[in-house]
């Protein structure tokens, strides 16, 4: 919601060499070690902030393995990421976003987020459940329901998500409601649709000036 989120991760079989009891947060390379406090981690990107916090309240950079059928377990070799292990049969993250010149420091964006962030998460393993304070005030509200290949029960502000009319996709720059068949992509400045609902695609360019 917005630029907040809740991840809820569920780990529902025996551990072995295909099932790590573990959830990952790929960070990118190149930008500065994270700031730890509180049991967050908080990192300034340009003039974006994002913080970070594992559910289950311990996470460390490490190595992540996967499986090969010809090779068996092997690394995970990643050029642009390296990982944060959160470990845990149950576990996830809570990710809050910021940016300038709403919190010009770093410092400041954390204090924001110490200060008006609140989680509460139940962790058992039938139906995890997370409830979560943003910094504007908004409280999302997550129950896993067991999967896999199910879906959530989720509510905002204490109003259920409504799935059936969940749009496609919907952002500043890329919108598409549920069943309509038209993809619409913006840069703010030019527009461009496309209609799917037909035989064959129809492309319109428009500006948005």
């Amino acid at each position: 919601h917005g630029p907040a989120a809740i991840d809820v991760c569920l780990v529902n079989k025996e551990e072995d060499d295909r099932t790590k009891y573990r959830s990952i947060l790929g960070v990118p390379l190149g930008i500065a070690e994270p700031l730890a406090e509180g049991g967050w981690y908080f990192w300034q990107i340009n003039k974006a902030y994002v913080a970070a916090r594992p559910l289950n309240g311990k996470a460390e950079f490490g190595p992540v393995t996967h499986v090969d059928d010809k090779k068996g377990l092997v690394p995970v070799e990643s050029k642009t990421h390296r990982y944060l292990v959160s470990p845990g049969k149950v576990g996830g993250w809570v990710m809050q976003a910021g940016q300038q010149p709403e919190y010009p420091t770093l410092d400041e964006f954390k204090s924001a987020v110490l200060q008006k962030c609140k989680v509460a998460a139940e962790l058992n393993e039938e139906k995890p459940e997370v409830t979560f304070s943003t910094l504007d005030g908004t409280e999302l509200k997550l129950r896993h329901t067991g999967g896999p290949g199910g879906r959530p029960e989720a509510w905002t502000n204490g109003k259920a998500l409504d799935y059936a009319n969940w749009p496609v996709c919907e952002n500043p720059y890329v919108q598409e409601a549920q069943g309509s068949g038209i993809l619409k992509l913006t840069d703010g400045h030019n527009s461009l649709t496309i209609d799917f609902s037909g035989d064959w695609p129809k492309f319109v360019e428009t500006s948005d000036k």
